[in-house]
């Protein structure tokens, strides 16, 4: 057999700017690594992290199964080699982490009987280990994460605490001991809480009410600790600005501990390579997650990735053997888009957006009528912040568009721009089916050659307008894209929804794609207070029936006439489901024969639930299963069995701020049916969202008009 050539070595690009320059008024930028990464302190490896960063955090080295594996004998070699070349570098190191319930050695938890330890035998282990770990590099190590992963909602601890056997044996105490420990072995070192998911509002708010308990008792907690791994779309770039937003009353430091982006959305994907277009899409993502970290630089102290480059990361075996390129260099150690996302963004090729159409007309008027609320609004961004947001609806021979533009400052010149590309051609230059639209602040020719109607607003103007299209009709695409043209004392600015390098005007190849989309079902419940008994009373009289007609699952099976009711304090539904066996073998609740009510009460239609939106399950022995938990107490239901099926009556509180009469919610309820009795779903008839993903995310919701009496 032919031997093959040696790949060439690797070689770090030396002439492209320091990440941890751009960002030296900022905040630390800093990296994660393992000691075999820079045993060879003259290595690629190390040669990349010496340019880039300037923390840095031993992935392993430092944890309890690493420097104590067995009772009072300690090992340091591994950890010695990080921080001794931290220290000779001049880079900043972190200590991770001191207690954790993962990759601590059993014996930590049991006596020399094989009982669980006494609380005093636990915190003597715990003084030790910490006294000898932090005292060995007392100095050499500016922070630690004394204690993390502490929180698990769901192992319904009070105050979200997770239930592992620190807790079991100690409960919150030796979070407490942890950080008094840390404390008197290195006055001087800063006292980090790490943990993940801290953008999900519930255990975001455990974690802050942990903080201030601890405290207000005196603990010596100086920081919180994100660790941030995130997906290359969620979670959304809002929750990750109101997790940091979240902790500023607390008067600590903040820093971002374990970043990095998967490109995947699910666990049964696999890429060979990575897709030119994830790539630009994992860039885009990286400076808008950036842009927000820059702008809470007064809090963050650090952001550091879980890893330096794509070779070296733990996504390629978790939570299954794949590909990933989730870090700011590939494997071979060159920067990647996402890196000149935050170093160069000219340097991107331009990414091609996707959005959708609804179906529906619009009047031009300038006024927001109900059928708007079908749309979703898209932003179009300029350095971080929203200039404009537009929404968009058709039929067979048009498109609407409304554009709400941010412009304080009234000129003749402001415009809104449109462009369609009939076929979708991508193409360099114009051809017969392209077209471009002015639509002046002014109002100016309204009717040449698309109608529109020009409206101010508080903070700027709104642009509604009806263009012709040739016939059009369900999934078709357009190209399409917006600007905004500003002008501004004596400078004329043009921001781009898609084509950021303004060629718009005669080549189509960077425009974005508008796909003609069915748009979510919008209906109306009257208002009314039934009592919530499981008896149809008349006031439901007034309710407008939905059904379940959609398959998410199967094509036949239990489905459901409901009707909707509101009030002040509570939405009511009804739901007459039509079922001819019912089943509940399953020991998994969604297997249940089940109505199930999805309400995202400020219509955000988002890819994760935020704090207003819930999932409602009862199944038809009145069974109740609520997602988030914290919202069970919002659920009161009622559920009496028929001849062909059973009658669920619910009422599910207002979250915060109650709607009003003419408010639009986002409003779902589906059918789930074990058929035949064996345990298995068969069927899951829905109103409107057909994608499966209603448990978790809200944008595939129906649109519920709360009506005036």
């Amino acid at each position: 057999m032919e031997q093959l050539p040696d790949p060439e070595p690797i070689v770090i690009q030396q002439d492209i700017p320091s990440l941890k320059d751009v960002f030296a008024d900022d905040f630390k930028l800093g990296t994660a690594v393992l000691v075999n990464e820079i045993e060879d302190a003259n290595g690629p490896d190390a040669q990349l992290v010496k340019k880039h960063f300037n923390s840095l955090t031993a992935g392993n080295e430092l944890k309890w199964d690493a420097t104590e594996p067995q009772e009072g004998q300690f090992n340091f070699t591994r950890s010695d080699k990080i921080v001794d070349f931290a220290v000779q570098n001049g880079i900043a190191m972190r200590g991770h982490t001191l207690i954790w319930h993962s990759q601590t050695p059993n014996w930590v938890f049991y006596d020399e009987n094989g009982n669980l330890a006494s609380k005093e035998l636990l915190f003597a282990r715990m003084k030790r280990h910490i006294d000898n770990v932090i005292g060995r590099y007392k100095g050499k190590i500016y922070a630690w994460d004394v204690v993390n992963e502490v929180l698990e909602p769901g192992d319904k601890q009070p105050g979200g605490l997770r239930n592992s056997l620190w807790y079991k044996i100690a409960g919150e105490e030796f979070i407490e001991k942890a950080f008094e420990y840390a404390h008197e072995a290195d006055p001087d070192a800063k006292l980090f809480i790490n943990d993940y998911n801290t953008n999900i509002p519930d255990k975001r708010q455990d974690l802050h009410d942990l903080i201030k308990r601890l405290k207000d008792k005196g603990i010596p907690v100086d920081g919180v600790g994100h660790q941030t791994h995130i997906g290359i779309e969620y979670p959304q770039v809002q929750e990750l600005d109101d997790m940091i937003q979240a902790f500023t009353d607390l008067n600590i430091e903040q820093q971002v501990t374990e970043l990095d982006m998967s490109v995947y959305t699910n666990d049964n994907d696999a890429y060979e390579s990575f897709p030119l277009e994830l790539q630009i899409k994992q860039a885009k993502r990286y400076k808008e997650i950036f842009d927000v970290f820059k702008k809470h630089a007064d809090q963050l102290t650090a952001v550091i990735f879980w890893g330096k480059d794509d070779l070296n990361t733990w996504l390629r075996t978790f939570p299954v053997d794949r590909n990933n390129w989730p870090l700011l260099f590939d494997e071979r150690l060159q920067a990647k888009y996402a890196y000149w996302a935050l170093v160069d963004p000219s340097k991107l090729p331009v990414e091609i957006q996707h959005t959708a159409a609804a179906s529906s007309s619009a009047s031009i008027d300038g006024k927001l009528e109900d059928a708007w609320s079908k749309a979703s609004y898209v932003s179009i961004m300029n350095e971080g912040t929203a200039v404009a947001r537009f929404k968009s609806l058709w039929d067979a021979h048009h498109l609407y568009l409304t554009v709400d533009v941010t412009d304080s400052s009234t000129n003749g010149n402001d415009a809104v721009e449109v462009f369609i590309d009939g076929n979708n051609g991508k193409t360099t230059a114009y051809e017969a089916d392209d077209r471009r639209y002015t639509f002046r602040r002014s109002g100016a020719n309204p009717g040449k050659p698309a109608a529109y109607k020009a409206v101010k607003l508080a903070d700027g103007y709104r642009i509604e307008a009806s263009i012709p299209v040739d016939a059009v009709s369900l999934n078709d695409k357009l190209g399409f894209d917006v600007r905004i043209v500003n002008k501004a004392d004596s400078t004329l600015t043009k921001v781009s929804w898609n084509d950021r390098t303004n060629s718009q005007d005669t080549d189509t190849s960077k425009f974005g794609v508008l796909t003609m989309a069915e748009g979510p079902q919008l209906s109306k419940a009257s208002e009314g207070t039934p009592i919530v008994d499981g008896t149809i009373d008349a006031i439901w009289s007034k309710g407008t029936v939905l059904s379940t007609d959609r398959w998410v699952q199967g094509t036949s099976g239990a489905t459901a006439k409901v009707r909707t009711l509101w009030d002040a304090g509570r939405l009511y539904v009804l739901a007459e489901v039509s079922d001819k066996l019912l089943s509940k073998k399953s020991a998994n609740v969604w297997e249940q024969d089940s109505v199930e009510l999805f309400v995202d009460q400020n219509q955000a239609a988002t890819a994760g639930y935020q704090a207003d939106d819930g999932q409602y399950r009862i199944n038809f022995d009145n069974e109740q299963s609520v997602n988030p938990g914290s919202l069970s107490g919002n659920l009161v239901s009622a559920v009496k069995h028929t001849a062909n099926g059973y009658v669920v009556e619910a009422s599910i509180k207002w979250n915060g701020t109650p709607p009003a009469a003419g408010d639009i919610i986002g409003f779902d309820v589906q059918v789930n049916n074990d058929e035949d009795g064996d345990g298995d779903r068969d069927s899951v008839a829905i109103w409107n969202d057909r994608s499966g993903l209603s448990y978790t995310n809200t944008s595939g919701f129906g649109l519920l008009k709360l009506a005036g009496k």
